[in-house]
């Protein structure tokens, strides 16, 4: 055997690899930290609707929108250790973030609520509320930058003291968590 057809065999092999490698490098995820805050969002009881301005990163000013399933909402035993708590319930509904420019972050949400007594003296300050939440993006209701977006995301919302007769909720809201915003070109 001459030492050029191993030559040959050599820079072949050199060369598959290196597409390989290449075709591996040419798109990787893009995993990043997603944080989001807002306050003077309002809840509507009635319907379960819920909106309010916030800020994040990956979105710069958004709006923060969606709908609890009230047909959904579902009772939960009242804490034993905690007799301020007078409602607390199991929900699901549908979330989004409409990013400043109109890049469209959406998913579904599932969560736990408890509504306590805060003041007993005062109607307008009766209550406060926490709302846990697990968002899960959905990519086929996502647009834009987040179109390929997939991960999943932590919401607490906060009542302050409020009246639970009144025609909305004030709330303001926290987001934690990590996307993965799809596939980047290698560098």
């Amino acid at each position: 055997m001459k030492c050029g057809s191993c030559s040959g065999i050599g820079v072949g092999l050199i060369v598959g690899l290196a597409v390989v490698l290449t075709a591996s490098q040419g798109a990787v995820a893009q995993l990043v930290p997603f944080k989001a805050s807002g306050a003077g969002a309002e809840y509507d009881p009635a319907t379960g609707a819920y909106e309010g301005p916030g800020t994040g990163t990956h979105l710069g000013k958004c709006l923060f929108i969606g709908t609890v399933d009230l047909a959904k909402l579902t009772p939960l035993p009242l804490p034993d250790d905690d007799p301020a708590v007078f409602f607390r319930a199991a929900f699901c509904g549908f979330h989004s973030y409409v990013a400043a420019n109109g890049d469209v972050l959406a998913g579904d949400f599932t969560g736990e609520v408890s509504l306590s007594v805060f003041d007993l003296t005062d109607p307008d300050k009766f209550a406060t509320g926490r709302w846990d939440a697990s968002f899960v993006v959905d990519q086929a209701s996502s647009t834009g930058r987040f179109a390929n977006a997939s991960g999943e995301v932590d919401l607490v919302a906060i009542n302050p003291p409020f009246d639970p007769t009144a025609d909305v909720y004030p709330f303001y809201w926290v987001a934690d968590g990590e996307l993965d915003l799809g596939k980047k070109a290698g560098n």
